[in-house]
């Protein structure tokens, strides 16, 4: 009999669910504008959706390197509140505004450049022509969902998550007509295709900016900042390099995480829009499936900065317990969902495309397996960035996504060097193997930050008697 009591503290457990629930319902509205994507392009053709998936396997890792990076915000501010520093909270927005922009010309200059590669590796030249088209597309609105995202950390460091609910059901709500309206062509405007889910994706981003930077300026809670935030003056060159020196780690790392899952659309390109397209189904059913253990964790990264900066390691402990259980209760259900509806899911992306059915229903079996080392990671991370130990998370990121996992995919899915070839199979088997190291490694990490931690806390406080 498990002694709940002593693992969660109802008090803690309602703060973090009313933190992680607004959390979760931003989360999955932004990544559901993806899964429209996909749906969307999968009823408009196996060509539009293969091209869909090959833009989005290059734009997706440039933008969330950013977006991570940008991340490191919110506990920045939550640990600013806890040390009663708020005077600084202003400044730093600001500077985390500029740096934003800055990041914002150096992804579309990146994806520029990268634009070639999608015709190289597209198994037909249509595929391809449209897979840079929905690049390019997709590249207009990238300074809007950088900023949107340094201005949604401002919120997240105040523990206010529903500004980002409000936005992200909006966005939501005006892609899913914005999709069919450009890829189908209605209201007298053009037949896009593939290229339309691009589109709808850069007006969205832009839309989302505008949306959130009312909510920032009419909310009393930023009041004080305000005038900080918009000040014209020059970016204060330090602040901006404290914000990468702790983000950069973060965005690498995310770069790493998510770029060996885009290099898997990529590995498997030659396969055939088949197998292309029943692992993109996939990949967004797990986007989508991630959001959950993902709130958790960022929950816990705002909880946990604000208990370090007021030094209270009573209530770090039990928020550390409570997100586990939370974690442990959604990985059974997400494991349970993925396995008993695998077919029906998978039918929502290609009704009566059989062939594609078959291969994606055997990826989802795989794909509920992964979501058990998968929130172990999400959440360590969340720790870590919590108690702004960053550094580590890159370098476990870039070993076991890069150093072990690509080279891994590339084996299964491509050759018989281990077993027989097994395509797509090959690289959800690499995916499990990657993430359950780095779960095992961010771990490790974990309990020796805590023990550091405390032992410092703990210090202080014997100095100051």
């Amino acid at each position: 009999m498990i002694n709940w009591k002593g693992l969660v503290d109802k008090t803690e457990m309602k703060q973090f669910l009313l933190l992680a629930l607004p959390l979760l319902i931003g989360n999955l509205s932004q990544t559901g504008m993806g899964v429209v994507d996909t749906l969307v392009a999968g009823r408009a053709g196996a060509d539009d959706l293969a091209a869909v998936a090959l833009g989005f396997s290059v734009a997706t890792p440039v933008t969330l390197a950013c977006t991570g990076l940008l991340s490191i915000l919110g506990p920045m501010i939550a640990r600013l509140r806890g040390e009663s520093r708020h005077g600084r909270i202003g400044h730093l927005m600001h500077n985390g505004v500029v740096l934003a922009l800055m990041l914002s010309v150096l992804a579309m200059t990146v994806m520029f450049f990268l634009r070639p590669v999608l015709g190289w590796l597209a198994d037909e030249a249509a595929v391809g022509r449209m897979a840079e088209d929905y690049l390019l597309a997709v590249m207009c609105g990238v300074p809007g969902v950088l900023c949107f995202c340094a201005l949604r950390s401002l919120n997240e460091g105040f523990a206010m998550t529903r500004p980002a609910m409000i936005v992200g059901i909006a966005a939501l709500l005006v892609n899913i007509p914005a999709n069919y309206v450009l890829v189908f062509g209605y209201f007298g405007l053009p037949k896009l295709g593939g290229v339309g889910c691009g589109v709808a994706t850069a007006l969205i981003n832009w839309l989302q900016l505008g949306v959130m930077l009312l909510l920032v300026w009419s909310h009393k809670k930023h009041a004080p900042h305000r005038r900080q935030m918009v000040a014209m003056r020059k970016p204060a060159w330090k602040t901006v390099g404290a914000i990468s020196k702790l983000g950069f780690p973060l965005g690498v790392s995310l770069l790493c995480e998510v770029s060996f899952f885009s290099a898997s659309t990529l590995v498997l390109a030659p396969l055939g829009k088949i197998v292309v397209g029943a692992h993109q189904v996939c990949i967004n059913v797990s986007a989508m499936a991630f959001m959950l253990p993902l709130s958790v964790a960022v929950a816990s990264s705002i909880r946990m900065a604000y208990f370090v900066g007021r030094k209270d390691l009573v209530r770090f402990d039990l928020l550390m317990r409570t997100s586990c259980v939370c974690m442990a209760v959604i990985t059974t259900v997400l494991m349970t969902v993925l396995i008993c509806f695998r077919v029906q899911i998978a039918e929502l992306f290609q009704p009566g495309n059989a062939s594609l059915i078959d291969v994606a229903r055997v990826l989802l079996v795989l794909c509920a397996l992964y979501q058990i080392p998968d929130s172990m990671q999400a959440l360590c991370g969340g720790f870590l960035r919590g108690c702004h130990d960053t550094q580590v998370i890159f370098r476990v990121n870039m070993l076991c996504y890069w150093g072990v996992g690509l080279p891994l995919c590339y084996v299964l899915a491509r050759t018989d060097w281990l077993v027989p070839a097994m395509g797509a199979a090959g690289a959800w088997t690499s995916f499990i193997v990657a993430l359950s190291l780095t779960a095992l490694l961010l771990v490790r990490r974990f309990m020796k930050t805590r023990r550091a931690l405390f032992a410092r806390i703990r210090g202080e406080e014997a100095r100051m008697r």
